[in-house]
């Protein structure tokens, strides 16, 4: 079986091999809210590109997370200074569907052919080429993998990337999709000269006062349910005022109350809009808040997931809430 997969991924590989060695111009396209999985995978390929001499635009939805600004070659992001003409190669780091990229699937349309890289098991196999490999803790390992059978140079800054990619999407190896796999990934990645004290500082160790103060007032306004099973809070456009926050700060919230013991199941509701409020899910266990997330539109892992609901957050706190306190009543 193992065999198998390996000759399946080899084969392609080096499709996707071809491709690049064929095509001159690349747009590497990353979803909606940005994360380090995403990010750091596009920007480690962004530089294997320009080891070939290729012409690459790395296109992310904004906002970008300030908490990543840290990563080798940040500045390449969103930089309208590389022409883009049609016809180029269109490669996905982290997308299970084309919706996730939001209002930059224009960049779909132009594009001569669709790479899908990813590692979620909800992936709709959208490109023209998919590498997909569920079982993978992040797309980071398949993006090193790829790099490794092919030659290219894992050069300090691509080995940072993918590290902070890998060492994110695990929650520093502390998620339930950390493996033996991604751990020896993460060592090879070490090896090549990722800085890995740098990445656990700048990313859980450089929180600014912006976001301690919005995770106060979250921490604050927590709701348990269940008998303590499940935990909800919500980030209100008026909380982002008084703690002069953008929404992007509200992924340590999560965290937070997923560590909380005793909650199976941790909630937090983002006011986008009057109409709009956006769902992270992350859970402890067996609990599959994928499946959730997808009833409501979204999507994502066993244990994080998130949405999007066309309704004020009131509205969709009791929707979502109400859901949860079925599932997880009924995995009793």
């Amino acid at each position: 079986m193992r065999k198998r997969v390996e000759m399946e991924f080899e084969k392609t590989a080096k499709e996707i091999a071809r491709v690049i060695d064929q095509s001159e111009h690349f747009v590497i396209l990353g979803h909606k809210d940005p994360d380090g999985d995403t990010l750091g995978c596009s920007l480690a390929f962004w530089e294997a590109l320009n080891q070939k001499n290729k012409k690459a635009a790395i296109v992310m939805p904004e906002p970008l997370p300030k908490v990543y600004e840290f990563l080798p070659n940040w500045h390449v992001i969103n930089n309208n200074g590389v022409a883009v003409p049609t016809g180029y190669a269109l490669f996905f780091f982290d997308s299970a569907n084309v919706d996730r990229v939001g209002k930059e699937s224009v960049y779909v349309d132009s594009a001569s052919i669709v790479i899908n890289v990813d590692h979620h098991h909800s992936n709709t196999m959208f490109g023209d080429i998919n590498l997909v490999e569920p079982w993978r803790a992040a797309t980071a390992e398949i993006v090193l993998d790829f790099l490794e059978l092919l030659g290219y140079e894992i050069t300090p800054s691509i080995a940072t990337n993918l590290y902070a990619a890998a060492y994110t999407d695990t929650g520093s190896f502390r998620h339930s999709n950390t493996n033996a796999q991604v751990l020896e990934a993460a060592a090879r990645l070490a090896k090549y000269g990722a800085d890995v004290v740098g990445v656990a500082e700048q990313v859980y160790k450089s929180m600014p006062p912006t976001t301690v103060k919005l995770l106060a007032l979250a921490l604050n306004d927590i709701r348990y349910e269940c008998e303590g099973k499940v935990a909800w809070t919500c980030i209100t456009q008026q909380m982002l005022e008084v703690a002069n926050a953008a929404m992007s700060e509200s992924e340590e919230i999560t965290e937070a109350m997923q560590s909380i013991k005793g909650v199976k199941v941790a909630l937090v509701f983002k006011e986008i809009g009057p109409n709009l409020t956006k769902v992270s899910f992350r859970s402890k266990g067996n609990i599959d808040v994928s499946v959730i997330a997808e009833k409501f539109g979204g999507g994502g892992h066993v244990n994080a997931a998130g949405c999007e609901i066309q309704a004020p957050i009131d509205h969709a706190c009791m929707q979502v809430v109400s859901h949860v306190l079925n599932v997880v009543g009924g995995s009793n």
